[in-house]
Protein backbone atom coordinates (compact mmCIF):
# COMPACT_ATOMS: atom_id res chain seq x y z
CA UNK A 1 0.00 0.00 0.00
CA UNK A 2 1.52 3.22 -1.02
CA UNK A 3 1.81 5.86 1.89
CA UNK A 4 -0.24 8.76 1.16
CA UNK A 5 1.97 12.09 0.33
CA UNK A 6 1.86 15.14 2.82
CA UNK A 7 0.83 18.62 0.68
CA UNK A 8 3.44 21.18 2.00
CA UNK A 9 1.39 24.16 2.05
CA UNK A 10 3.66 27.61 1.73
CA UNK A 11 3.28 31.61 1.09
CA UNK A 12 5.43 33.68 -0.54
CA UNK A 13 6.01 37.28 0.95
CA UNK A 14 7.82 39.50 -2.20
CA UNK A 15 7.03 42.96 -3.45
CA UNK A 16 7.36 41.70 -6.84
CA UNK A 17 4.74 40.14 -8.65
CA UNK A 18 7.02 38.10 -10.82
CA UNK A 19 9.00 36.72 -7.80
CA UNK A 20 5.55 35.86 -6.19
CA UNK A 21 4.45 34.14 -9.41
CA UNK A 22 7.66 32.41 -10.53
CA UNK A 23 7.60 30.67 -6.92
CA UNK A 24 4.60 29.27 -7.03
CA UNK A 25 4.24 28.28 -10.60
CA UNK A 26 7.25 26.46 -10.05
CA UNK A 27 6.46 24.30 -6.50
CA UNK A 28 2.71 24.23 -7.31
CA UNK A 29 4.29 22.54 -10.67
CA UNK A 30 6.59 20.02 -9.09
CA UNK A 31 4.02 18.85 -7.02
CA UNK A 32 3.47 18.41 -3.62
CA UNK A 33 3.00 22.22 -2.84
CA UNK A 34 0.40 24.09 -2.49
CA UNK A 35 0.20 28.22 -2.14
CA UNK A 36 -2.13 28.81 1.02
CA UNK A 37 -1.20 32.87 0.29
CA UNK A 38 1.11 35.18 -0.93
CA UNK A 39 1.60 39.26 -0.02
CA UNK A 40 3.96 41.86 -1.43
CA UNK A 41 4.73 43.36 1.94
CA UNK A 42 6.04 42.28 5.67
CA UNK A 43 3.19 44.30 6.67
CA UNK A 44 0.71 42.55 4.06
CA UNK A 45 2.55 39.12 4.97
CA UNK A 46 1.64 39.32 8.89
CA UNK A 47 -1.76 40.31 8.41
CA UNK A 48 -1.99 37.06 5.87
CA UNK A 49 -0.58 34.85 8.80
CA UNK A 50 -2.10 36.11 11.21
CA UNK A 51 -5.44 35.83 9.50
CA UNK A 52 -5.08 31.92 8.77
CA UNK A 53 -6.46 29.02 10.86
CA UNK A 54 -3.87 27.19 9.48
CA UNK A 55 -0.35 28.10 9.52
CA UNK A 56 1.63 27.22 6.26
CA UNK A 57 4.12 24.80 6.40
CA UNK A 58 7.08 26.86 4.86
CA UNK A 59 7.12 30.72 4.53
CA UNK A 60 9.65 32.12 1.33
CA UNK A 61 10.63 35.39 2.25
CA UNK A 62 12.70 38.32 0.25
CA UNK A 63 14.86 39.16 2.75
CA UNK A 64 15.97 42.57 1.62
CA UNK A 65 11.47 43.71 2.27
CA UNK A 66 12.17 45.40 5.70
Amino acid sequence: MREEQKIIRFVIIDDHPMTRRGFGNFLSGAGGFEIAGEAASLTEGRDLLEGMQKLPDLVILDIGLG
